[in-house]
């Protein structure tokens, strides 16, 4: 046998062990986060990493962006509140700042909008880890996504980032 063939053989032993891990993962992951009562997991669009819904229409979503020259949290609010509040017409009615307890701060910020004559409320949750801002965001028709919002806003304090 020659030594390269030793070699392979020894990869295709550590890719056959590992084969069954890869394919446990997506399971082992989905056991680490807690959805929101009335909340189920639906696969999601291109782009976003996870979506969960309400039967009523709300919507629990995350997505991680690559943050380029490590922009910080500021940096990151001030472009999100000025896309949303001057350029969609959105209301900024709270912002809060919070440390999650790997000790990662969030910025969290609701906001009101109007559109066809109901009235929605959007709540976005967002931290940078890395490389990577990751966004947490909520919305519905305000009457039926309000009630939610303390068990939301556990589901993504808790989560594991």
């Amino acid at each position: 046998m020659h030594s390269w063939q030793g070699s392979l053989a020894g990869r295709r032993l550590a890719w056959g062990q590992l084969l069954p891990v890869a394919l446990l993962m997506p399971l082992m992951v989905g056991c680490l986060y807690r959805l929101p009562p009335g909340y189920v997991k639906v696969e999601p669009p291109f782009g976003v990493e996870f979506r969960a819904v309400s039967a009523d229409g709300s919507a629990l979503t995350l997505r991680s962006e690559k943050n380029p020259e490590n922009g910080d949290l500021a940096f990151w609010e001030k472009a999100v509140k000025a896309r949303l509040v001057d350029v969609r017409g959105y209301r900024l009615t709270t912002r809060s700042e919070a440390t999650l307890g790997r000790g990662t701060r969030v910025v969290e910020m609701a906001f009101d909008y109007n559109r066809d004559g109901i009235d929605y409320l959007y709540l976005l949750t967002m931290c940078i880890r890395g490389d990577r801002v990751h966004i947490f965001e909520a919305a519905g028709e305000k009457g039926k996504i309000a009630p939610d919002l303390p068990v939301i806003k556990q589901a993504i304090h808790d989560w594991p980032m």
